[in-house]
């Protein structure tokens, strides 16, 4: 007899940038700002000029979305593969941007730390000496610094589903949550 409980919990986490359903889901593609590899999950901002995007570095970067995986691109070192080991879109290739979904539709990013409901959702712009998980481009619950040396922008029309944990220090977990930008 098939199962026909979908209640059921699955043991396997969604790879990073990959929305649970496309149903009513917002991808925009946008060109790269700059020639680097842009992994999936992280998030991006405005790029130079219109219609591109780039990995954020400031807290006034104007958020964009979460490059969603592909999975037509050769894994390889330099190419679809970072330095830091992490799958991505190749450099000048154009990329694939969730910028909404279903509410309650999860997004999987990675976290430099354990985020829960109710959690604040920040996006962090500067690369943290400290936490060397801490990648601009990664999802955390605090602006990783005091003012005015923030190093995460708030993103106010996103919320985390469930909790999770970060696997450990200078590593990155695996963390869902919703996105409602305005258009």
């Amino acid at each position: 007899m098939p199962i026909t409980d979908y209640t059921l919990p699955i043991d396997k986490l969604l790879p990073w940038g990959k929305i649970a359903t496309l149903d009513n889901a917002q991808i925009w593609a946008f060109k790269q700002s700059t020639a680097v590899i842009y992994p999936f999950g992280f998030g991006v901002v405005k790029g130079a000029t219109d219609g591109t995007v780039k990995l954020p570095s400031a807290k006034t970067d104007l958020f964009y979305g979460i490059v969603r995986a592909a999975d037509i691109y050769e894994k390889r070192a330099g190419y679809s593969v970072s330095s830091q080991g992490y799958d991505g879109f190749p450099a000048k290739e154009v990329l694939s941007v969730i910028r909404g979904g279903s509410p309650g539709t999860p997004i999987s990013v990675p976290i430099s730390q354990t985020v829960a409901d109710g959690d604040p959702v920040f996006l962090q712009v500067l690369d943290n000496t400290v936490n060397t998980a801490g990648i601009a481009g990664t999802w955390r619950k605090d602006s990783d610094g005091t003012s005015p040396s923030d190093r995460a922008i708030v993103i106010t029309y996103a919320r985390w589903i469930g909790m999770k944990q970060a696997p450990g220090a200078n590593t990155l977990g695996t963390g869902y949550l919703e996105l409602r930008m305005p258009n």
